[in-house]
C-alpha cells in the first residue's frame, strides 16, 4: 500500500516513495470554468452550502479550536503565523510562498509579485472572498472600479482576463491552494511568507 500527498502528488510511503503524480489546479468559479470550456455542464448539489456552518468552513475566519483527534496528528506548529490564519499558498520548482488573506485586503485586493522569476498576480475575488493567482507578463497594475488594468494591455474582472479587443485570455496559473496556515506550513516546511515591499526612504 502506498500513501500520496494530495497537494503535491508525491508518494510519501512505500517503495514508490519520492515519485510524483501530475497535479493541476481547479477553477474556483463557474464563470472562469465556463470561460475556458463554454460547453461544460456544471452539476449543482442539492445540498445548500452554509458559509457559517462551523470552523471547518474556509470562510470562517479567526481563531478556533481544532478537534482533539485531528490536532493529535499534527506536528509542531510553525509559529510565524497563527495556525488558523487564512491565505493562498503558491509553489513552483524552487519556491513555496504563503500570501496571507489580510495582506491582500491591505493592498486593495491584488498583489503583483514574482514566483520563480515569473511575474505573478494574486487577486482577491470580492464575490467569493477567495484569492487566486495567475502568471502575467506585466510589471504594473492598477484598479478602476471593479476591474484591474495591467500594463500589458490586459484587463481582469470576475476571474477572467480580456485583451483590449474584448476577447478572453486563458492565463497560465501557478500551483496554488487556498488554505489555513497550518496546512500550507506542514506541506511546505519553512515556506516563504509574503511581505509587502517597503517604499524607499525619501
Amino acid at each position: 500500500m502506498s500513501y500520496w500527498d494530495h497537494i503535491t502528488g508525491e508518494c510519501v510511503h512505500s517503495e514508490r516513495k519520492g515519485l510524483r503524480l501530475p497535479v493541476a489546479n481547479l477553477h474556483q468559479t463557474a464563470a472562469a470554468a465556463l470561460d475556458t470550456w463554454p460547453d461544460a455542464r456544471i452539476a449543482i448539489s442539492g445540498h445548500p452550502f452554509n458559509p457559517n456552518a462551523g470552523p471547518s468552513q474556509l470562510r470562517s475566519e479567526g481563531r478556533f479550536q481544532l478537534g482533539g483527534f485531528f490536532e493529535g496528528t499534527m506536528g509542531a506548529d510553525d509559529t510565524r503565523r497563527d495556525r488558523t490564519d487564512l491565505g493562498l499558498g503558491l509553489w513552483a520548482d524552487n519556491v513555496a510562498r504563503y500570501y496571507p488573506l489580510s495582506a491582500l485586503r491591505d493592498v486593495d485586493g491584488f498583489i503583483l509579485d514574482a514566483l520563480d522569476s515569473r511575474p505573478v498576480l494574486i487577486v482577491l475575488d470580492r464575490s467569493t472572498g477567495v484569492p487566486a493567482a495567475y502568471f502575467v507578463e506585466a510589471s504594473s497594475a492598477h484598479s478602476h472600479a471593479d476591474h484591474l488594468h495591467l500594463d500589458n494591455g490586459l484587463t481582469f474582472a470576475d476571474g477572467i482576463f480580456h485583451y483590449a479587443s474584448g476577447d478572453p485570455v486563458i492565463p497560465d496559473r501557478p500551483m496554488q491552494l487556498f488554505s489555513r496556515w497550518y496546512g500550507c506550513s506542514f506541506t511546505f516546511p519553512d515556506c516563504e511568507i509574503y511581505e509587502p515591499k517597503k517604499a524607499p526612504a525619501v
